[in-house]
């Protein structure tokens, strides 16, 4: 008898757990209807399409005069970023230029005061 209490105990559990289990599904299922997963798969399939044309393309062999066209335009890149770069360098040359100048004329100026100081000092150690 107390076998079959504690058996129907576990039946019981089960039970209630596969109706929690049911209602969880329902619930996703409200969420997903099966004509939003067909879109979803036809989008997808579209999708790898596309990617399959796109990797077709470029698999494909390039003439003379593509690869002329190509290394043109590659060339003409390659000199806007140059032209870019050299740019920059000239706007950052143009600031740092002022400062380096102020920098130099103030170490002129604190060596020359140290050499009159040492020209005064050998005055004194003259006199």
């Amino acid at each position: 008898m107390i076998d079959s209490l504690e058996f129907a105990e576990v039946e019981k559990k089960v039970f209630d757990q596969l109706k929690l289990g049911t209602k969880a599904l329902q619930e996703i299922q409200k969420e997903m209807s099966i004509e939003a997963v067909e879109k979803l798969m036809e989008e997808s399939r579209e999708a790898i399409e596309y990617q399959d044309e796109i990797s077709r393309m470029l698999g494909e062999n390039l003439t003379s005069s593509d690869i002329a066209d190509v290394d043109g335009e590659f060339d003409k890149l390659q000199a806007q970023m140059l032209q870019e770069q050299l740019s920059t360098v000239k706007t950052v040359q143009d600031k740092i230029e002022p400062v380096a100048t102020e920098q130099v004329e103030e170490t002129e100026q604190e060596e020359e005061e140290e050499e009159k100081q040492e020209e005064r000092k050998k005055e004194v150690v003259v006199l």
